[in-house]
C-alpha cells in the first residue's frame, strides 16, 4: 500500500524502522473505535530472499487477537506488546501456532506489537519487514461489526470452505451451519477461531453425511458468527443476541459438500425424470389443465430436452374410459386397446423428431392378474415408467418390483406402488439398469414413514441381489420426501446404500425452484399450476430426484422450468412438477 492510500493515523506511524537482526513486524493498536488495519512493507536488498511475517489484528473487548503468515525455518514465534511505540516495558507470548489472542488490555488504549520469529536453534532470524497499523479496540458493551461477503464451496469429501471479509470488534469468529438456510435443520457448528481468520474448512458430521455430505445433492448453509465476549466457549446462538456481544451474518451462503467426479472414461446420457401428474388427479381441474390438454404440452416439454432416457411418475395404465371393454393384449388376430395415459403419452413421444419408446409396456392386464391373486383389491399402480431412444440405445430386458408382492410390504389403505426397471445396452458394448420410481408421500398417513423407509431399503437389496454384474444403475422418481426436512427420506437411505445423487455437480441450474410447482409461485387457476413464477432466497426442497449407483456419475444437473419474464409458459406447463434433467455418464462396472 502507497503511503497516500493509508489513511492519516496509519501513515504516521508506518515509518518506525524494523529492530536490527529480527524479523518482526509492529502493530499499533488503539482500543475503543472503528477497527482498521493496513501495513506497510519494506524489505532490504539483502533481506529480499527471506520473507517476513505478514499480521493481521482484530480489537475486542480488553483483547487484541494478532495472526500472522507462516515463516519458512522458523519454529515459534515471540509477539512483544506494549502501549509504545519503543515497546518499552513489553509484554512477551512466547507460541508455535501462527496467531495469539492478547487479553486483559485496558478498552480505549493503543497498544503495538511485534512479531518476531525464531529459527530451531533459538537464534533470531533476519529482520526482513516492517509493517505498522492503528486499530481500535471496543468498548465493554461492544457489538462486533457485520461480516460480508460470506461465500461457500465444496472442498474435499464431506467438506466446505467458508470465507468472507468485514467483521471486527471480536474476540472469536465460527461457522454454524445445516440443510436450510436459518440452519436449524440437521444444525451443526465448527469450534471457535481466532477472531483474525477469515477462512474456515467445514466438515459435515458423520450422522449427517446421508444427507448433507459427499454425493448426496443437498447443499450446506452456513453463516459465520462472532463474539465479543471474554468467555473462553461462549454459545453460538441462532439468533442476534446484544447481551452476548453476539452477531449472525444476515445472510446464510450454501453449498454442495465436495464429492467424487464423473467417471473419467464413459458413454454420456441425457436423462430425464418427470411426475406427470395423473389424469384423474386434474379430472375436476379447469378444462386447461386437465389431461386430455396436458398431455401435448407433457410430451413438448419431454422432447425439447432430447433425452436419451426418460423416467415417469404417475403415468396411469388404467382405462381413461371405463366403459371401454375392448382393452386386450390378444396379439393374434383383430383387436383395439382402450386408451390409457400410458398409451396416449407413448404415441406422442414416439413421434417427435428423437422419437423416445416405452421399454416397460402397458401393465395394466398384469395389474388387474396379481391384485387377484394376491387379494390386493385393485390397490396397484404401475405409473413409474421407462421410455428410451432406440438409436442410443437396446432394450435388453424388463420388469417390475412390487413393494407388496416381491418385498412382502404392504399396510392397508395404501397402494401398492410398482418400481419398473429395464436392462439396456449401448452402441460401446456398456451395459446399465434403469429404475423408475414412485414412492407414497411420507407424511401421507399413520406409520408412512416406517412403510417408506421400509420399502426403499428392501428395494435397494432388491436391485443389488438383481445387478450381480455390478452394473451402473440410473434411478429416477418423485421420492415423495424432503431429503432435509423429513426422517428416514428415501434418498439418505440410498445414498447409504451406495447411490449418489445426480444433482451433486457444480454444473447445476434450478436449484431455487423446488422441483414440485405448488412452491414456486401464484396466481392459476388450479393448484400445482401458478402463472407467476417466483425463485425462492436460497436454495429449496426437492421430492423429485435423479440417483446413479456404481460407475455413473452426473456432469450436469438441471431443474427445468420454463419461464418468459416471471411468468411460466403454459404451453410447457404440462404437470405440477418440473422435469429434472442430467446428463450422466456411464462406466464399465465396478
Amino acid at each position: 500500500m502507497r503511503r497516500s492510500d493509508m489513511p492519516r493515523s496509519v501513515a504516521r506511524c508506518a515509518t518506525a524502522s524494523p529492530r536490527r537482526g529480527r524479523r518482526a513486524t509492529a502493530i499499533a493498536l488503539a482500543i475503543g473505535l472503528l477497527p482498521a488495519a493496513v501495513a506497510l512493507t519494506t524489505v532490504d536488498a539483502a533481506q529480499a530472499a527471506v520473507a517476513g511475517p505478514r499480521v493481521q489484528l482484530t480489537a475486542g473487548d480488553h483483547t487484541v487477537t494478532a495472526a500472522w503468515s507462516k515463516v519458512a525455518g522458523a519454529a515459534s514465534y515471540t509477539v512483544r506488546y506494549a502501549a509504545k511505540a519503543s515497546l518499552a516495558g513489553a509484554h512477551s507470548v512466547h507460541t508455535t501456532t501462527q496467531h495469539v489472542q492478547l487479553t486483559k488490555l485496558h478498552n480505549g488504549t493503543r497498544y503495538f506489537v511485534a512479531v518476531t520469529a525464531n529459527r530451531a536453534t533459538g537464534a533470531v532470524s533476519p529482520a526482513t519487514a516492517m509493517a505498522a497499523a492503528t486499530a481500535h479496540a471496543t468498548p465493554a458493551d461492544g457489538y462486533p461489526y457485520a461480516v460480508s461477503d460470506v461465500h461457500a464451496s465444496p472442498a474435499g469429501p464431506d467438506q466446505v470452505q467458508v470465507t468472507w471479509s468485514g467483521g471486527g470488534r471480536a474476540t472469536k469468529v465460527g461457522i454454524i451451519a445445516g440443510g436450510e438456510s436459518t440452519t436449524t435443520a440437521m444444525h451443526f457448528r465448527s469450534a471457535w477461531y481466532p477472531a483474525t481468520t477469515h477462512s474456515v474448512l467445514l466438515t459435515v458430521p458423520e450422522k449427517y453425511r446421508k444427507s448433507l455430505g459427499a454425493g448426496t445433492g443437498n447443499f450446506v448453509f452456513v453463516r459465520v458468527v462472532q463474539s465479543n465476549s471474554t468467555a473462553a466457549k461462549p454459545a453460538m446462538h441462532l439468533h442476534f443476541d446484544i447481551g452476548d456481544s453476539y452477531r449472525i451474518s444476515t445472510l446464510a451462503s450454501s453449498a454442495l459438500a465436495g464429492s467424487d467426479p464423473a467417471p473419467a472414461t464413459a458413454d454420456r446420457l441425457k436423462v430425464a425424470e418427470l411426475n406427470v401428474q395423473s389424469y384423474t388427479a386434474t379430472e375436476h381441474f379447469s378444462s386447461t389443465d386437465q389431461w386430455s390438454a396436458r398431455k401435448e404440452r407433457i410430451a413438448k416439454t419431454v422432447l425439447k430436452a432430447q433425452p436419451d432416457l426418460f423416467l415417469t411418475s404417475e403415468l396411469d395404465t388404467h382405462k381413461i374410459d371405463p366403459k371401454c371393454v375392448n382393452h386386450t393384449h390378444n396379439t393374434k388376430g383383430p383387436h383395439t386397446y382402450c386408451a390409457t395415459a400410458l398409451s396416449e403419452l407413448a404415441s406422442l413421444l414416439n413421434s417427435g423428431a428423437t422419437p423416445l419408446k416405452a421399454a416397460t409396456g402397458d401393465a395394466y392386464q398384469q395389474v388387474l392378474a396379481q391384485s387377484a391373486k394376491h387379494n390386493l383389491g385393485g390397490q396397484i399402480t404401475s405409473g413409474a415408467q421407462i421410455f428410451y431412444n432406440p438409436a442410443a440405445m437396446t432394450l435388453e430386458s424388463h420388469g417390475f418390483l412390487s413393494p407388496a408382492i416381491d418385498l412382502g410390504i404392504r399396510q392397508s389403505g395404501v397402494q401398492d406402488r410398482w418400481w419398473s426397471w429395464a436392462k439396456f445396452k449401448l452402441a460401446s458394448g456398456r451395459e446399465f439398469y434403469a429404475v423408475a420410481v414412485h414412492l407414497p408421500a411420507i407424511d401421507s398417513g399413520p406409520n408412512m414413514t416406517a412403510m417408506h423407509a421400509a420399502v426403499t431399503t428392501a428395494a435397494a437389496a432388491y436391485l443389488a441381489q438383481m445387478d450381480s454384474a455390478n452394473l451402473p444403475i440410473v434411478m429416477g422418481g418423485d421420492f415423495n420426501s424432503d431429503p432435509i426436512r423429513n426422517a428416514k427420506p428415501a434418498t439418505a437411505i440410498l445414498v447409504k446404500a451406495g447411490y449418489t445423487d445426480a444433482a451433486a455437480t457444480s454444473h447445476r441450474t434450478g436449484a431455487r425452484y423446488a422441483t414440485f410447482n405448488g412452491h414456486n409461485g401464484g396466481g392459476g387457476t388450479d393448484p400445482g399450476y401458478p402463472t407467476t413464477a417466483v425463485p425462492h432466497r436460497y436454495n429449496t426442497s426437492r421430492i423429485d430426484f435423479i440417483l446413479t449407483h456404481g460407475n455413473a456419475r452426473s456432469y450436469s444437473y438441471a431443474n427445468v422450468l420454463h419461464i418468459d419474464g416471471e411468468r411460466f409458459q403454459k404451453s410447457y406447463q404440462g404437470s405440477d412438477h418440473n422435469l429434472q434433467l442430467a446428463s450422466i455418464g456411464i462406466g464399465d462396472p465396478q
